[in-house]
């Protein structure tokens, strides 16, 4: 089979821009690009695309190796940066000014790995936080004044992180618990007292939250938690905890769920009067705006990918900038205005590719024991069926494959092969007990569902049973080793 080399160099040379972060008065967005071969910080002006034009961006030099998250100050005199060295995994924390002077690094070494955590919502007070590196030691987590270097400890514990912090500094949300199993608990610092935001079920998690001002109570001091959580619900929803002036809890309820669908990503302005939220339905992305007061949701229409990355509410609730890509499209920074409802592109794109890449359709069929399974097929255009199929399959396994940019997947097609890329149980996006399904012993299904996925293909006349192969990263490697023993 002769492979076309023109697509491999075109998918070779993409580029995209993912992780927005807005100014003090969002007029400005830092983002992460690899636009010159690596991830970066990159910044612009962000309300020059409403002209239907890109913002002119320009990179901020602070390292050599890859930069994987930016975060700016809520003063705007700051910004804070997650460096890989080398591209491994024990990364380093750096600050910087927006104009990439003052770089530094404030946390991390060559031995130990150093988290980003929130800003403060007044001024430029950092949270660092250090995870623990063996079951005898603890996590520590710092707040570091970039400008002074002075550091106040405001947290440790086995595997706890700070989610957010009050616009008084008073009250910080901690989230601890292993992965699966996570909870949120509000600390007092005043005090030195923590509080249950949840109450603990034997099943779901809470992944984040939000601190903010209470949209129901007329005192200043009262707050509301905003909490991303599946505790003892099927899907993962918005929840809402109202908080005292001595940050104990007192009602507690679901401010939006959806059937179809599960929440992802969330974010507020600093008054707490509007929330964005990210849902994921069927792989897909969905956009809400939320009224904190009326309770009324409104979805985002035409929303420019197929997937959302990142979403940031401007401070003053004016706007959001967004990141998104889909299959056919790397990933790309996008303002909307949310008085008038409409996007503009705030970083440039990459140039137009001359050959088309292709749309992958959602697949569903039925595992070996019933359960309901599904999968993204990349058809390999002018190969007539039956023909070869190579089976990809994702880390996690808390993950999903989703209707990403993936330039492995569309060079594979290009080259003659369909690529199926398969959502097996223990999969995200589908609901608690999905995820669950392959704890302990439910491990042996997830590995009989890569039977299943090879039997739909047979079925349906897709592939060829003399060429189909399985490849995966991470627990897909393990999947597809455990997959050729079975």
């Amino acid at each position: 089979m002769r492979v076309n080399e023109e697509p491999v160099a075109e998918l070779i040379g993409s580029w995209g821009s993912w992780a927005p972060t807005l100014s003090e008065d969002g007029s400005k967005v830092a983002f992460l690009s690899d636009r010159r071969g690596r991830p970066e910080v990159w910044l612009c002006d962000a309300t020059d695309g409403r002209n239907g034009q890109p913002s002119q961006a320009h990179p901020l030099d602070l390292s050599e190796d890859p930069v994987t998250s930016v975060n700016w100050s809520a003063d705007g005199e700051w910004l804070a940066c997650t460096v890989a060295p080398d591209g491994g995994v024990r990364t380093h924390v750096w600050v910087m000014r927006p104009d990439g002077s003052d770089a530094r690094r404030v946390a991390g070494t060559a031995y130990e790995h150093a988290a980003l955590g929130p800003w403060s919502r007044r001024g430029h007070q950092l949270v660092v936080t250090v995870p623990r590196a063996t079951v005898s030691t603890v996590s520590r987590c710092d707040l570091v004044d970039p400008k002074t270097g002075e550091r106040e400890r405001i947290a440790h514990g086995g595997l706890v992180e700070v989610v957010d912090i009050a616009a008084d500094d008073r009250f910080v949300l901690l989230r601890g618990g292993r992965r699966g199993a996570h909870y949120c608990v509000t600390l007092d610092r005043l005090a030195d007292q923590d509080h249950p935001l949840m109450p603990y079920p034997h099943t779901g998690s809470t992944e984040t939250g939000l601190l903010r001002p209470s949209a129901w109570a007329d005192r200043p001091e009262h707050l509301t938690a905003y909490l991303v959580t599946d505790a003892a619900l099927p899907r993962a929803v918005l929840a809402g905890v109202d908080l005292g002036p001595d940050g104990v809890r007192s009602a507690v309820g679901v401010l939006a769920a959806r059937d179809d669908g599960e929440l992802e990503q969330i974010d507020a302005d600093d008054a707490g009067r509007q929330l964005s939220l990210v849902w994921n339905v069927a792989g897909r992305s969905l956009l809400e705006l939320f009224d904190t007061r009326t309770g009324r949701r409104r979805e985002v229409e035409s929303l420019p990918g197929a997937v959302v990355t990142g979403c940031v509410l401007a401070r003053n609730g004016r706007s959001a900038v967004v990141s998104v890509e889909g299959p056919t499209s790397p990933s790309r920074i996008w303002r909307l205005d949310l008085a008038s409802m409409s996007w503009s592109p705030v970083d440039g794109a990459p140039r137009t590719r001359s050959t088309a890449l292709i749309e992958p359709t959602l697949e569903r069929f039925v595992a070996h024991d019933g359960l309901p399974l599904d999968g993204w097929l990349y058809r390999a255009p002018q190969v007539s069926p039956p023909g070869p199929v190579l089976l990809s399959f994702h880390g996690g396994p808390e993950a999903q494959e989703r209707p990403m940019f993936n330039p492995q997947h569309q060079a594979i097609a290009a080259a003659g092969i369909t690529v199926f890329a398969p959502n097996v149980r223990g999969s995200t996006g589908y609901g608690r007990l999905f995820a669950h399904a392959d704890d302990r012993n439910g491990r042996y299904n997830a590995i009989n569902d890569v039977l299943s996925c090879v039997g739909y293909l047979l079925e349906v006349g897709i592939a060829d049973p003399g060429r189909i192969a399985v490849s995966g990263r991470s627990y897909g490697g393990y999947l597809t080793l455990a997959a050729l023993v079975r």
